[in-house]
């Protein structure tokens, strides 16, 4: 498994590169590997990125059939979230060839997981690939209703993101606050501990030269 899953990751790094014919034979290593050893799951990630490859080769077809054997394993696996992820890659797939039917389905069928998953971002790229669609078969109303629903979940991404960040910079302040009034406490002890001290030393030198003058 860990062999596996060095070879897949190794090849996201010559895909990075633009070396897509190494990529594709790591992809393809790790796959008979993970094959060999009955991990499904491994094989699902594995064919997932040589779908991936395809689609930059503009190879749709091989694509498909990759897509479609991942979310075969998915679906019994019952992953959901990596579910929504490969209904979303076939509609970009499709869409590349032209296949606007089966786009639309595709992402249709990744923003409705999406949406349960509460997986916004998902969604958002989902509907700007839908637009796209919509665009390329002359359905401009349809992709500017489209764009306007990725605004909206954008906007909504971003307000969440600035009240994760009001609240983390909320709980910073009130630890910081909370710090400050214990520091403090400690001031006024530590105060109190010198002024008890000095009231005790006084006390001391005044016993002291009451015996001396008594004596």
């Amino acid at each position: 498994v860990g062999i596996s899953m060095i070879l897949n990751e190794s090849g996201v790094v010559y895909e990075y590169k633009a070396d897509y014919k190494e990529a594709l034979n790591r992809y393809t290593s790790s796959l008979e590997l993970a094959e060999s050893k009955g991990d499904s799951l491994s094989v699902s990630y594995s064919v997932s990125n040589i779908a991936g490859i395809y689609v930059i080769e503009k190879k749709y077809a091989e694509a498909e059939k990759n897509l479609l054997r991942a979310l075969t394993i998915r679906k019994i696996l019952k992953d959901s979230f990596a579910m929504a992820l490969t209904y979303s890659d076939l509609g970009v797939a499709m869409n590349g060839k032209g296949d606007y039917k089966k786009a639309t389905s595709y992402l249709l069928l990744s923003n409705k997981m999406a949406e349960a998953l509460q997986y916004v971002e998902l969604q958002s790229n989902n509907y700007t690939e839908l637009a796209s669609v919509a665009q390329r078969e002359g359905n401009y109303q349809e992709a500017y209703e489209y764009y306007l629903k990725r605004s909206y979940l954008r906007d909504s991404l971003y307000a969440m993101e600035k009240t994760k960040q009001i609240a983390e910079l909320n709980t910073k302040y009130e630890s910081a606050k909370k710090e400050q009034q214990i520091q403090q406490q400690r001031n006024r002890i530590r105060m109190q501990n010198f002024l008890f001290i000095g009231i005790g030393g006084l006390m001391l030198l005044t016993g002291l030269l009451i015996n001396s003058q008594y004596r």
